[in-house]
C-alpha cells in the first residue's frame, strides 16, 4: 500500500517505533480509513480516537494538515486518557470545529495544535477537565478555554477569542510559559483557583514572573503569533525550564522566538493600467532582513520600456484614488534612487521591468527606521507621458523585515 506521508514525516515516525504497539498515527490526505499504522495512517482524528484498538495511554501521532472535525476523548463508551501530537507543530496543523467544544478531552494532553472554528454564544475552543494543552494556539472561539479539575496550560497561546478562559467551580487551573492576551475582553471568568507563572496576560494576573504587556505579534490578523525582534515574551519564560530549540532561555508562547522569521511580502492596492493598456505587476523576492547577505529583490514588470520611475516605500498602507490611479503607501515616505526601465529599446511596449534590491537599503543604515520588527509598505512610480498626469504607480507590496 503506498504512504501518504512525506519520507520527512517517515523518518519522524519512524523514529518512535520503539512505541508501535501503543502509537497510532493519523494523516487526512491518508486513504480512509486506515489502519493507524505508519503506512497506512488513520484520515480521521476522531475515528482514531474512537477505534476499538485505541485505549488509555496511547498515543496519536499527527500529520500536518487542517482537520475539520470535533474532536473528544470523551466516549459514550467510556473516556480515554490519550496523547495527541502534532508532527509539525500549530503553524502547520489545525482543529477546526464549530461544536460547542471544538477539542473536549478528559485527563489527556493535546500538543503542537491551532484549534479555532465558529459556534456561537457559548461555544469554546477547548475542554479541559484533568487535562493538558502544550504549544497550542486557541483562537476565533466564543471563549477559548474551559477548564475544571486539575488543568495546564503549558507554552500556549490564547488569542482572538471573544474571552479567554473559564475556570469551572471546581479546581484548578495552573498556566505556564503561556500568552492570554488580544482576546476581545481579557478579563477571566475564575471561580477558583488559578496559579499562573511565567506568562503574560491582557490583565493584571498574579503570579512569578508574569507580564501585562502587548506581546508583541508579528501579525495577529493574520493569523501570524510569532514574536517580533524584541518582543518582551523572549527569554521571559520559566527560567527553570528546558531551553528553546535556539538554546536560550524558554519563551512565552505557542511559537518560540525564530530570528529568521518574518512575514512573507503580501501584494496589495491596485495598479493604474498604463497607456498601453498593461496593468503594472509588483512582486518581491526573498526575505527582508538586517543582517542577511541573501538578496530581497522588489520588482515591478509590465511597465512601458525606457522609462524612468523609483520605488517609494513608508510604514503605514494607504488605498486613496490619485493622479487617475491609487496611492498605496501613506506619507511620510522615502525614495530609492531613480531607475530605468529598460525593455524594448524602440517603439513603445510594456518590456520594461524596475527592481530594487532592498536589504541593501536596510543594511546601507541610510534610513534608521528600516529595523528589525518594522512593517514596510512599497509602490513604484513611473514616467507614462502618454498617461493621465503623465505618470503611472503600480500595485504594493508589504513585508516585514527580520533581524
Amino acid at each position: 500500500m503506498t504512504t501518504h506521508l512525506s519520507s520527512a514525516l517517515l523518518l519522524a515516525l519512524l523514529a518512535s517505533s520503539a512505541a508501535a504497539q501503543s502509537t497510532w498515527y493519523v494523516d487526512l490526505t491518508a486513504t480512509a480509513p486506515g489502519d493507524g499504522s505508519i503506512t497506512s495512517p488513520y484520515a480521521s482524528l476522531q475515528y482514531a480516537i474512537e477505534q476499538a484498538t485505541t485505549v488509555s495511554g496511547d498515543t496519536l501521532l499527527v500529520a500536518p494538515g487542517e482537520y475539520y472535525e470535533e474532536v473528544t476523548t470523551s466516549l459514550t463508551t467510556g473516556s480515554k486518557s490519550l496523547s495527541i501530537r502534532s508532527l509539525a507543530g500549530p503553524a502547520a496543523t489545525s482543529i477546526r470545529s464549530d461544536a460547542v467544544f471544538g477539542v473536549m478531552l478528559i485527563n489527556s494532553e493535546l500538543e503542537g495544535f491551532t484549534v479555532s472554528g465558529a459556534g456561537g454564544q457559548g461555544a469554546f475552543g477547548v475542554g479541559l477537565c484533568g487535562s493538558t494543552i502544550k504549544r497550542c494556539v486557541v483562537t476565533d472561539k466564543f471563549a477559548g478555554i474551559y477548564a475544571c479539575t486539575d488543568c495546564w496550560i503549558l507554552e500556549s497561546t490564547i488569542t482572538g477569542n471573544a474571552f479567554p478562559i473559564d475556570l469551572s467551580v471546581f479546581d484548578s487551573l495552573r498556566v505556564r510559559d503561556s500568552i492570554v492576551w488580544g482576546n476581545e475582553s481579557d478579563n477571566f471568568a475564575l471561580n477558583n483557583d488559578l496559579d499562573a507563572r511565567y506568562s503574560l496576560f491582557g490583565v493584571a494576573v498574579t503570579g512569578v514572573g508574569n507580564l501585562l504587556a502587548n506581546p508583541s505579534f508579528w501579525d495577529a490578523a493574520s493569523d501570524d503569533w510569532n514574536l517580533k525582534p524584541g518582543s518582551v515574551c523572549v527569554d521571559a519564560g520559566d527560567p527553570a525550564a528546558p531551553l528553546d530549540p535556539d538554546g536560550t532561555r524558554r519563551d512565552m508562547g505557542a511559537y518560540p522566538f525564530d530570528a529568521n522569521h518574518a512575514p512573507a511580502p503580501l501584494v496589495y492596492c491596485t495598479a493604474k493600467v498604463n497607456s498601453q493598456g498593461c496593468t503594472p505587476a509588483i512582486a518581491a523576492t526573498g526575505t527582508a532582513s538586517a543582517s542577511s547577505a541573501s538578496p530581497f529583490v522588489i520588482s515591478c514588470s509590465n511597465q512601458i520600456n525606457q522609462r524612468a520611475g523609483l520605488l517609494s516605500y513608508g510604514f503605514q498602507p494607504l488605498a486613496t484614488p490619485f493622479q487617475g490611479g491609487w496611492k498605496c503607501v501613506m506619507a511620510p515616505t522615502r525614495r530609492s534612487p531613480p531607475q530605468f526601465s529598460g525593455g524594448s529599446p524602440t517603439g513603445v511596449d510594456c518590456s520594461g521591468v524596475f527592481a530594487f534590491e532592498f536589504n541593501a537599503q536596510i543594511q546601507a543604515g541610510f534610513d534608521p527606521a528600516l529595523l528589525p520588527g518594522a512593517f514596510v509598505y512599497a509602490q513604484y512610480w513611473a514616467r507614462d507621458p502618454a498617461a493621465s498626469f503623465a505618470n503611472n504607480r503600480s500595485d504594493a507590496v508589504r513585508f516585514g523585515i527580520a533581524p
